[in-house]
């Protein structure tokens, strides 16, 4: 008996030291392939879902601002610029809070109104932003999107990520060079499913506006092209907004211009 129960307890001890070799081999293993593998190798294929953690914040201000040179486009002859004075012009400033570099974003940004809703998405030719940096869009709403009704609200999307805000009243943007806008994190944006924007290049602006509108804004190395909604059903979750497809030739053919600059009317205007 007594050596059954020695058998036993030294079968227990051989037991329990394989154990404790396996634990230890795979501590050490783990050890050795985090001292091998550089850190790129944890970060090189990033999930969908790793959103780069931009900041966002936004102000109005005054049309007439040193900038660069300024070119309009319209799908029929356009109407002098003065008008623009009675538009929104704001800035977006973007900030790369995150350790990686990443491609340029687009910015699209949705001015609602009782009567519709336009659209700008915005786009830049920089290839990309850094760790730190931090980068301005330009968005003017343009001529004559909102002579029916004046936007009520400002919804934003940027990398994944939806924002909405009141707007300061446009003689108030006027006034300073910085009216801040205070943008909060929003769950919705306007559902404008089944809804076609104006075909502006067949005359369709007609129907809100006296004076030809832009569609298409150029202020290197920044461009932006307009979608004007007739219409917008509702909300929907933010999680579910699409994009047009995001190439100017898809973009100029949501508003019925086929040929791009060819078929563009445009209009050069600079800051004095």
């Amino acid at each position: 008996m007594a050596f059954q129960i020695g058998w036993f307890a030294g079968l227990g001890k051989h037991v329990m030291m394989r154990k404790c070799w396996a634990k230890a081999l795979r501590f050490w293993l783990c050890l050795a392939i985090c001292v091998v593998l550089p850190p790129e190798a944890h970060t090189a294929n990033l999930a969908d879902s790793d959103l780069p953690k931009l900041g966002l914040i936004a102000w109005c201000h005054p049309f007439f601002r040193a900038s660069s040179e300024v070119i309009w486009g319209y799908a029929e002859q356009p109407a002098p610029v003065g008008d623009l004075l009675s538009s929104y012009h704001i800035a977006f400033e973007i900030e790369n809070n995150d350790a990686r570099t990443f491609k340029m974003p687009l910015i699209s940004s949705y001015f609602l109104t009782k009567s519709g809703m336009l659209q700008i998405i915005s786009m830049d030719e920089l290839d990309e932003i850094k760790p730190g940096q931090k980068f301005i869009y330009h968005v003017d709403t343009g001529q004559g999107y909102f002579e029916q009704s004046k936007p009520s609200e400002l919804f934003v999307t940027l990398a994944g990520a939806a924002y909405r805000s009141g707007l300061p009243d446009i003689f108030e943007c006027h006034k300073s060079e910085k009216t801040p806008i205070q943008l909060q994190k929003a769950r919705v944006l306007p559902n404008v499913a089944g809804v076609l924007p104006l075909n502006l290049a067949k005359g369709e602006w007609r129907r809100i506006s006296m004076v030809p509108t832009p569609v298409i804004r150029k202020e290197r190395p920044q461009f932006s092209v307009y979608l004007y909604y007739p219409d917008v059903r509702g909300f929907i979750d933010a999680d579910r907004e699409q994009l047009p497809a995001q190439t100017l030739g898809s973009l100029f053919k949501i508003i019925g211009i086929e040929d791009g600059n060819s078929k563009i009317h445009q209009m050069r205007e600079t800051s004095p």
